[in-house]
């Protein structure tokens, strides 16, 4: 059975540099993939700007141009942010990682992020800021800008066709069925993992009373 995939709304995605010393969105500069031309960089960066159907509660990864001082890796040097309707910045509780395989910095909010609210990513640079294992700084502030979308309904892909049910354990009709028997539907394609829910799949009695089930 194919295993069901969750998806979720697009988002607007954007990386920007801050001016040295900086932090803000407001003040960051044109595009750019790492904070300075040498040392210390954010190299690469997961999803990567304009990525559609980035998951409100997918983990963001950012790639170092080199090893990072996993100490240095924290709630302080490292924010989720947003602006609320005062314009004040108000910080997402996240979980902060390092992965030293990667050598990237993993942001994971530890709930789903609002859809049509714009979020920014602040990876500090200089003193007090995020370093390489040989205690080099980034020069400057990295900042990423990403927007969720206004629903979580992601944009078409093309596919037309609707998925349909390939089969079904146990057979429809089937008799002697064991009382704690775990009913199978297999689609003929994956689909959206919140749309498989208790209003539209759930088990029912002659007459149509439904009886519970996970």
């Amino acid at each position: 059975m194919k295993s069901v995939l969750a998806q979720f709304g697009p988002v607007s995605l954007a990386a920007m540099l801050a001016a040295c010393g900086g932090g803000s969105t407001e003040n960051s500069s044109a595009l750019q993939s790492s904070t300075a031309s040498q040392g210390l960089t954010i190299a690469a960066v997961t999803p990567t700007t304009g990525t559609l159907n980035f998951s409100s509660s997918a983990t963001i990864k950012l790639m170092a141009s080199t090893a990072l001082d996993a100490s240095t890796v924290n709630s302080n040097s490292v924010q989720l942010t947003y602006r609320d309707g005062s314009g004040a910045s108000v910080k997402v509780t996240a979980q902060i990682a390092y992965n030293a395989e990667e050598k990237a910095i993993e942001i994971t909010p530890t709930s789903a992020l609002v859809a049509g609210r714009t979020y920014a990513v602040l990876i500090r640079g200089g003193t007090g800021g995020v370093k390489s294992q040989s205690g080099t700084a980034m020069t400057s502030d990295y900042n990423l800008t990403l927007t969720t979308a206004a629903s979580n309904t992601p944009p078409s892909t093309g596919d037309t066709v609707a998925p349909t049910v390939e089969s079904v354990s146990p057979a429809k009709g089937a008799l002697n069925v064991a009382l704690n028997s775990a009913i199978t539907i297999k689609m003929s394609e994956q689909v959206q993992s919140q749309s498989v829910s208790g209003t539209t799949v759930f088990l029912e009695k002659t007459g149509g009373a439904k009886i519970p089930a996970t």
